[in-house]
C-alpha cells in the first residue's frame, strides 16, 4: 500500500490536553478507603469495650487512634471529588455537569442513611441500646437528622454518633463546585486563605468559654474541618498539574514519598506527650501544637494520595488486594452499620465488663455482622439506587 504523506491525521489530540490521562480510577485509592472503615470499626471495638487492655502495646497503638481514618476519609473524598473540576479547569473546559454531580452525591449518602434512621427508630420502639441517643427520639429531632441538622446549632446530637460526619461531608458536597473555581494556575493560593480561616474558626471557638460539649461539637463541623476537604483539593489540583506537565513523581520518589508520610502519620499520637499525655488523638484543644493535629494528619494524607495515585508504589500489593478492594467498596455501609451493631452485640455480651473480658469474641461478631450488613447494604440498596444515578462508583 502506497503512503499517503499529504493526508492529515484525523482528530489530533490538542496540545493542551495531550498531558491529561483519562484514568481517575485507582485500585490502591479504593484499598486505602476500605482501611480507613476497618480503622475506624476498630477504635469504636476498643471504645466500646472499656479500652480493652491485654493487647500488644502497637496493636492498641494502632486501634486507638482509628479515628484518624476520619481524617482520610475527608481527604480523599476532597481529593477523588475535585479530580473532574481540576481537570476541567486545566482543559479550559466547562466544569462537569452539576445537576448530574448534585444528584449522585444525594443518592450515594442519602438513601442508606434515611434506611438506617428507620432502623434505629425501630430499635428505640423495642428498648434496644437504652442510654444510646436513638433511645428517646423526638418528632423535632427526626426531623432535625431528615435534614442532617447534626451536631449545630440548636445543638442535636447524632442518634447514632457516627452520624456527625454526614453533614460536614454533605456540606462540603454543596461548596465544592464554587470552591472549584480556585482549581487554576493563578487562583489556587486562595485555597491557603480558606485552609487559614477554617483553622481561625477553630481558635475563635475554642477560646469562647463553650461547654466541653460544644467543643467537641462544634470544632468539628463545617467550617472548622473545611481545611481537610480543601488539603485534599490541593492535592488534586497539583497531581492534574503534574500529569499535564508530566512530572509527576517517580517510582523512588513517591515510595519514599509514601513511606514517610506514612510513618509521620501514625507516629502522630506522639505528640501527646506536650500535654503530659501518653497519646493524643486530635480531640479540640487550646494547646497550640496539638490545635493544628488534623492539619498534620491531612497534609501526610494529602502526599500519600498524590504518591499513590501517581503510579506503582510500595503500598499496591497491600491496598490492591481482594479483601481491602471489597472493603472499599462497601466502606460507607460499614461505617453507617458498625456502631449500632457493636451496642447490640455489647448488650447480648452482658455490657461493658463482657465485652472487655471478651474482647476477640465481642470484636470478631460486631465485624462479622457489621461487613455482613454493609454488603446487603450496598448489594440491595446502594448499588442499585447508584446505577440508576448514573454512577458506577463506590465513591
Amino acid at each position: 500500500m502506497k503512503s499517503q504523506p499529504n493526508k492529515k491525521r484525523a482528530n489530533p489530540i490538542p496540545t493542551e490536553k495531550r498531558g491529561l490521562s483519562v484514568q481517575n480510577v485507582w485500585p490502591s485509592l479504593t484499598g486505602i478507603r476500605g482501611l480507613a472503615a476497618l480503622w475506624v470499626l476498630l477504635l469504636h471495638a476498643y471504645l466500646m469495650a472499656g479500652k480493652a487492655g491485654d493487647m500488644p502495646a502497637p496493636i492498641e497503638w494502632l486501634m486507638a487512634m482509628g479515628g484518624t481514618g476520619v481524617d482520610v476519609f475527608f481527604t480523599l473524598s476532597a481529593f477523588l471529588l475535585a479530580m473532574p473540576f481540576a481537570e476541567a479547569a486545566r482543559r479550559k473546559e466547562a466544569f462537569p455537569n452539576l445537576f448530574s454531580y448534585a444528584r449522585k452525591r444525594f443518592f450515594r449518602i442519602i438513601p442508606a442513611y434515611y434506611f438506617q434512621i428507620i432502623f434505629v427508630l425501630v430499635l428505640a420502639l423495642l428498648g434496644v441500646g437504652a442510654g444510646m441517643p436513638w433511645s428517646a427520639p423526638t418528632p423535632g429531632g427526626v426531623f432535625a437528622h431528615s435534614v442532617l441538622w447534626i451536631n449545630a446549632w440548636p445543638l442535636v446530637p447524632a442518634y447514632v454518633p457516627t452520624w456527625w460526619t454526614l453533614p460536614v461531608e454533605f456540606g462540603f458536597y454543596m461548596l465544592l463546585p464554587w470552591l472549584a473555581i480556585f482549581l487554576t494556575d493563578r487562583r489556587w493560593y486562595w485555597l491557603l486563605l480558606g485552609i487559614a480561616l477554617s483553622l481561625l474558626y477553630r481558635h475563635v471557638l475554642m477560646q469562647s468559654g463553650l461547654t466541653r460539649a460544644e467543643e467537641v461539637y462544634w470544632v468539628d463541623h463545617l467550617p472548622g474541618r473545611l481545611f481537610q476537604f480543601l488539603i485534599g483539593m490541593l492535592a488534586a489540583f497539583f497531581f492534574v498539574r503534574f500529569r499535564f506537565h508530566d512530572r509527576l513523581p517517580k517510582e523512588r520518589p513517591r515510595n519514599l514519598m509514601v513511606f514517610f508520610s506514612t510513618i509521620v502519620l501514625l507516629s502522630l499520637p506522639s505528640l501527646g506527650w506536650l500535654q503530659g499525655s501518653d497519646a493524643y488523638h486530635g480531640a479540640p484543644t487550646t494547646q497550640p501544637v496539638l490545635a493544628y493535629w488534623h492539619l498534620y494528619a491531612s497534609v501526610c494524607i494529602a502526599i500519600m494520595l498524590l504518591a499513590i495515585a501517581s503510579g506503582k508504589n510500595l503500598l499496591d500489593s497491600i491496598l490492591q488486594s481482594s479483601v481491602l478492594q471489597w472493603l472499599g467498596r462497601i466502606s460507607y455501609g460499614v461505617y453507617l452499620w458498625h456502631y449500632p451493631v457493636m451496642v447490640i452485640v455489647r448488650e447480648n455480651m452482658g455490657g461493658i465488663d463482657a465485652a472487655r473480658s471478651q474482647f476477640i469474641a465481642f470484636f470478631v461478631v460486631s465485624f462479622v455482622v457489621s461487613i455482613t450488613l454493609a454488603f446487603l447494604s450496598w448489594h440491595w440498596l446502594e448499588a442499585p439506587i447508584l446505577r440508576r444515578a448514573g454512577s458506577s462508583s463506590g465513591l
